[in-house]
């Protein structure tokens, strides 16, 4: 049955069933997104140019060079750091320093996928490491707002509660814009 056949049918307007619509997603949308274990809050990490929902009762850390989300137990970290501007092999070089700098024991269970992330290009590795001699695992992506401002995402958890930190690091993840 087409559109105008349930119109004239139902007695209703089309327009008033997209309305219904579009008012349901605006009030379920947020409910998303806490259901995700994050807040409608959003947050910024003004040296790269990107902004980003904040996870439910995370603290925020800030230093000279990053920016850190910490979970309430402190068993899970979202790490956001700046890198040199430079082509797609250096970046890919880039995040592998930082990466042996913030963990050690570093092994990628990937070599790595391009990806476009909200309109800003990327890519994105996954593996094992350690943190003060704790296993740990991590997702560490590259994200350029612009192409001036390469970012560092590193989310990491210990290997026993990373899957439980799993569902907030993608939707974080998932939450980036371009400031």
């Amino acid at each position: 049955m087409g559109i105008r056949a349930l119109q004239l049918r139902e007695g209703f307007a089309v327009g008033r069933l997209w309305a219904a619509l579009a008012l349901a997603f605006a009030i379920a949308a947020p409910l998303c997104v806490q259901a995700q274990g994050l807040t409608t809050q959003r947050a910024e990490y003004a040296p790269g140019g990107l902004e980003f929902a904040l996870p439910d009762k995370w603290s925020v850390e800030t230093s000279k060079q990053k920016l850190t989300l910490v979970a309430p137990n402190e068993d899970g970290f979202v790490q956001f750091s700046l890198l040199q501007p430079a082509n797609d092999a250096q970046l890919r070089a880039q995040m592998a320093q930082a990466l042996t700098t913030y963990l050690s024991d570093t092994v990628l269970a990937d070599p790595g996928d391009s990806t476009q992330l909200n309109g800003m290009p990327g890519f994105r590795v996954s593996g094992n490491a350690s943190s003060d001699a704790t296993p740990v695992q991590f997702v560490a992506l590259v994200v350029s707002p612009t192409p001036s401002k390469p970012v560092l995402v590193l989310a990491y958890a210990s290997q026993e509660s990373f899957a439980t930190h799993t569902a907030v690091f993608e939707a974080v993840i998932k939450s980036l814009k371009r400031r």
